[in-house]
């Protein structure tokens, strides 16, 4: 497939093509989470000045506010393939939900709000509870399953609905739902 050299500015065709795994981000692909691992990106400086930068009132899901912007205002193009490692390690901010999803909803709440890349927009809800659920995993995945649980209930209120087949945690309500239930008929062996 041939493809559009973006220089931040114009549009320039071009005679190379790109790999036929590769495709434009759209911000759809952004209403319930950040599908960008900031360690992979490769943008112009330009580029992020004009959409404002970082916004330094968020601690820890800054990038996904920025990424949403930039995606609102250019062209980007996606690889689907691996172009490094992420590492999700005990005491990491992002595997901290008590002091990430505050952060991630606020930036939820500026998304939707009325100067936001979704005014107007539904789903703000549906991206709320896909958060509180990604939430809930990381509780679980650290063996705090009554937090987990409150965090899952939570989440099944804000949006009860199926959250879709393409979405990355569809699954995780049901498998959570077992593994409270295993807890339960268990006692209190709940690893």
């Amino acid at each position: 497939m041939s493809a559009d050299v973006l220089s931040g500015r114009a549009s320039v065709p071009a005679s190379r093509s790109l790999p036929p795994d590769s495709c434009r981000l759209s911000l759809d692909d952004f209403v319930t989470a950040n599908p960008v691992a900031t360690s992979t990106v490769v943008v112009r400086k330009d580029v992020v000045l004009s959409v404002g930068g970082f916004d330094e009132q968020f601690r820890g899901p800054e990038d996904y506010d920025l990424w949403m912007r930039i995606v609102a205002n250019n062209a980007v193009t996606y690889f689907d393939m691996p172009f490094g490692r992420y590492r999700r390690v005990a005491g990491s901010l992002s595997m901290n939900e008590k002091a990430f999803l505050p952060q991630v909803i606020r930036v939820i709440d500026k998304a939707f709000g009325e100067k936001g890349v979704f005014a107007g927009r539904p789903g703000k809800r549906k991206a709320i509870a896909h958060q509180v659920l990604a939430a809930s995993w990381t509780a679980a995945d650290r063996d705090e399953l009554v937090r987990a649980w409150v965090l899952w209930l939570k989440s099944l209120i804000v949006w009860p609905f199926s959250f879709g087949s393409g979405e990355r945690l569809s699954w995780v309500r049901t498998r959570l739902a077992f593994r409270f239930l295993k807890c339960a008929l268990r006692g209190n062996e709940c690893s």
